[in-house]
């Protein structure tokens, strides 16, 4: 298994809410191959989950923070 994070930055909320929700909808529950045949790989499932959102003082952007598992069957 893969853990990773997706961080979402944007000025206006309601994109960051638009992007990270098509994320979460394309990506939850997904199987099947990824990438390329020559260069990809075969993800058995794919979870997503919304973390947290925030908004990032230095950067002056909102931030959505979206937790990931990909299972990759061996």
């Amino acid at each position: 298994m893969i853990f990773f994070q997706i961080s979402i930055f944007a000025q206006d909320m309601n994109d960051a809410f638009n992007l990270s929700n098509s994320v979460l909808q394309l990506l939850h529950g997904y199987s099947g191959q990824f990438g390329s045949v020559s260069t990809g790989f075969f993800i058995a499932k794919a979870d997503v989950v919304w973390l947290y959102n925030t908004y990032d003082n230095e950067i002056g952007l909102n931030q959505i923070i979206l937790d990931c598992t990909i299972d990759i069957p061996t």
